[in-house]
C-alpha cells in the first residue's frame, strides 16, 4: 500500500463480484478514494464461489479479507425476497456476523485504519453487538453508510425492522452516510428526527465518466443505422421495476402511429421475474430480451441506445430512492425516458437529459414515445441541457466531498 495515506477500512455485506444491492457503490470508493489520499482496506462476506475473484477492486490502495459465506438461496431469489419479507435479506448473515468481527479484530491487530465506514444495504450489518464490537475497536472512527435509510417520503412507511435498525443506529451515535438524495427538507426533518446533531452527509452512487470518455458516439439516433428506434433497459426487472407498466404506453403509441411498431424495439438486458417483465404477446416483435452485462461491459451498450429507459413504480416506499442507473445513464450522455413519479424523474427534469412520463397514465408514456419518435423521424438530436448540470453527479466530485467527510473523524 502506498505510504502517507490516511487508511480507511471498508466493511461491507458483500464483496464483489457478489452482486447484491449497494455493491456498485463498494465499487466507486475504491476507485475514485485512492486518488484522494486514501488506502483501502475492504472486509466482508464472499460467497464460496467468488472467494478467488476480487480482482476488479485489487490495486496497490485497495486490499481485500474475504470471509466464506455459503449462500443456501441464489442471489437473485434472495434479492426478491428482501423486497416481500424485509427481515430475510439482513437475517441471511447476522448469524455470520461474529465471524466477520474476528476478521476485523484480527486485521486490527497489524494493520489498523484511520476511520472505519460501515457500509450496510438494506441493514444488513445494523446489528447492536456487531457495532458496539466495532465501537471498541475504533472509537470515534466508525461511520455508517447506508442507501436509503432516509429516502422515503415519511417515516411511518418504514417497516417494523427499518425502524427497529435505525433506533439501534441512532443509540450507537454514529455519524451517518445517505446513498439516497436528500433534496427536501421534509427528508432532512426525518434525518434530523432521528439523529438528532449527529452528521449526516447525503452522497449518491454518480457515474465515472472516464468510463464513457473514449467511446465512439453516432449520434443522434444509433438506431438509425438499422432503421429501429430502440429504448434499453438494463438491470433486473422486479416488483419496484416493472417494465408491465410500460406496455399500455407503448401499445397506445402504436395505436396512435401505426407504422411505430416496424421501427420500435424495447430492449432489457438482465434478469427479470417474468410477472414483472410483463407479457408483450400484443406487441409482437417490440420486446427483446438479452443477457445480463457486467458492470464493467455495459458503457458500450448505453451509447449506442437510442433512448434510456428508467421504470420504477409508483411505490410510496421507494419514492425518495432515484437507484444506481440514472446515474450511470447520465454518464451514457443519451436521452432519458423515466417512467416514475419519484426522485429520478426530478433528476431527470434537473439536468434537462430526457423525459419523464407518469407510469400509471398509458398516454403519458405514448406522448413521450411519440415525441421522441418525432425527433427520430427529422435525425433531429435530443436537446440535452448543459453538461456541467450533470457535474453535481460525477463520482469524482461525490467522492471529494466524502473525502471531506470522512477525515473529520479520522485520526
Amino acid at each position: 500500500m502506498a505510504e502517507g495515506k490516511r487508511h480507511l477500512m471498508i466493511v461491507t455485506n458483500a464483496i464483489p463480484p457478489c452482486f447484491t444491492g449497494g455493491t456498485p457503490r463498494l465499487l466507486r470508493w475504491c476507485e475514485t478514494l485512492p486518488p484522494l489520499g486514501w488506502k483501502i482496506t475492504v472486509l466482508g462476506f464472499s460467497e464460496i464461489p467468488f472467494l478467488d475473484k476480487h480482482d476488479r477492486i485489487l490495486s496497490d490502495e485497495v486490499t481485500c479479507f474475504p470471509v466464506p459465506f455459503e449462500s443456501k438461496i441464489s442471489r437473485v431469489v434472495s434479492r426478491f425476497t428482501m423486497r416481500i419479507n424485509p427481515t430475510a435479506w439482513p437475517d441471511r448473515f447476522r448469524p455470520h456476523l461474529p465471524r466477520l468481527l474476528t476478521e476485523i479484530r484480527r486485521v486490527f491487530t497489524f494493520d489498523a485504519p484511520d476511520v472505519v465506514m460501515v457500509t450496510t444495504p438494506s441493514h444488513s450489518l445494523l446489528d447492536r453487538d456487531f457495532l458496539e464490537g466495532l465501537q471498541e475497536l475504533a472509537p470515534g472512527r466508525i461511520v455508517l453508510e447506508q442507501r436509503d435509510l432516509f429516502s422515503r417520503n415519511d417515516a411511518s412507511v418504514h417497516s417494523e425492522v427499518d425502524l427497529t435498525r435505525a433506533l439501534e443506529m441512532e443509540q450507537q451515535a454514529l455519524p451517518y452516510i445517505d446513498g439516497s438524495i436528500q433534496v427536501s427538507e421534509h427528508h432532512a426533518e426525518i434525518a434530523k428526527s432521528w439523529l438528532g446533531e449527529k452528521p449526516v452527509v447525503c452522497i449518491p452512487n454518480g457515474f465515472i465518466r472516464s468510463r464513457y470518455k473514449d467511446l465512439p458516439r453516432h449520434d443522434p439516433w444509433p438506431g438509425k443505422r438499422e432503421d429501429k428506434l430502440r429504448f434499453l433497459f438494463t438491470g433486473m426487472v422486479y416488483g419496484i421495476t416493472p417494465m408491465a407498466l410500460l406496455i399500455p404506453g407503448f401499445k397506445r403509441a402504436i395505436e396512435l402511429r401505426p407504422e411505430l411498431k416496424n421501427r420500435l424495439r424495447v430492449i432489457h438486458m438482465g434478469k427479470y421475474q417474468t410477472e414483472a417483465l410483463g407479457d408483450w404477446s400484443s406487441l409482437p416483435g417490440v420486446l427483446v430480451t438479452r443477457d445480463q452485462i457486467s458492470y464493467s461491459k455495459i458503457p458500450p451498450y448505453l451509447v449506442e441506445a437510442d433512448v434510456l429507459m428508467l421504470v420504477i413504480a409508483d411505490v410510496q416506499a421507494v419514492a425518495g430512492i432515484p437507484g444506481g442507473k440514472v446515474f450511470e445513464y447520465l454518464g451514457a450522455d443519451r436521452p432519458i425516458l423515466a417512467v416514475t413519479n419519484g426522485m429520478a424523474a426530478r433528476i431527470v427534469e434537473k439536468t434537462q437529459t430526457g423525459l419523464v412520463a407518469n407510469p400509471n397514465d398509458p398516454e403519458s408514456i405514448a406522448k413521450a414515445v411519440l415525441h421522441i419518435d418525432d425527433l427520430w423521424q427529422r435525425n433531429e438530436a435530443f436537446p440535452m441541457g448543459d453538461p456541467a448540470q450533470r457535474d453535481r453527479w460525477e463520482a469524482l466530485n461525490l467522492a471529494k466531498e466524502l473525502d471531506r467527510f470522512l477525515r473529520r473523524f479520522a485520526h
